[in-house]
């Protein structure tokens, strides 16, 4: 399929204390990040091959814009604590082929000629938002590097499990992106993400719950 994990993000509160577990664990956080236009800000956390990002909604009237309400960013972060899904999967590709059905979305911070692909479920707010990153150059020139993790055993991401409430017939989108390697979804009780690291070498798990709907293993 040409379609890899570029990062996560899980909905959070607004300046995301969440991320104190994380920190906490002794995950070395990145320089945080504002999407002007979208309406979102956010902190993340850096790995080898892949981000881990905490979203909030920062600007109302811009997330409820017309350019980003197809998106669903509004609707899905209000109802993060009510059954939806608090997920989104980025996923990069070196070609053009475009491997899921979805739309086109271009905020206003990327430059002319690139934009986002938005899955076509994102009005299903119990399953994951889906994202593929812009094809081409990104902007970089002067980019601040961000710091990757130190923690042993917190290399790479080597597999991603989402777990969700079935509450209707899955969409297409959903069994496409979980054909690609390393990436799965299964019916669970709640909205849960299960992130695997350098092949669980380690046998360890840590449950951030309930904090963040997220597990690590590794």
């Amino acid at each position: 399929m040409g379609l890899e994990l570029d990062h996560l993000f899980i909905f959070v509160s607004k300046g995301a204390p969440e991320a104190d577990p994380l920190l906490k664990f002794g995950f070395s956080e990145g320089e945080p990040n504002v999407h002007p236009g979208q309406g979102t800000s956010n902190r993340r956390f850096f790995f080898s091959n892949m981000m881990l990002e905490l979203l909030w909604v920062s600007n109302v009237d811009e997330v409820k814009s017309a350019l980003t309400k197809p998106t669903m960013l509004w609707e899905r972060w209000c109802g993060r604590n009510n059954n939806r899904s608090p997920f989104g999967i980025v996923l990069r590709s070196s070609s053009a082929e475009v491997g899921f059905d979805g739309r086109e979305y271009k905020p206003n911070y990327l430059p002319d000629g690139l934009s986002f692909l938005v899955g076509n479920n994102a009005e299903i707010l119990n399953e994951p938002l889906f994202f593929r990153m812009p094809l081409g150059r990104m902007p970089g020139p002067g980019k601040k590097i961000q710091p990757l993790q130190n923690k042993p055993g917190f290399t790479t991401v080597t597999s991603l499990c989402v777990k969700m409430p079935q509450t209707s017939p899955e969409s297409p989108i959903l069994k496409t992106i979980g054909d690609i390697e390393a990436i799965s979804f299964k019916e669970s009780a709640s909205h849960v993400m299960e992130v695997s690291f350098d092949g669980e070498k380690c046998g360890e798990i840590k449950d951030f719950r309930p904090e963040l709907p997220l597990i690590v293993k590794w």
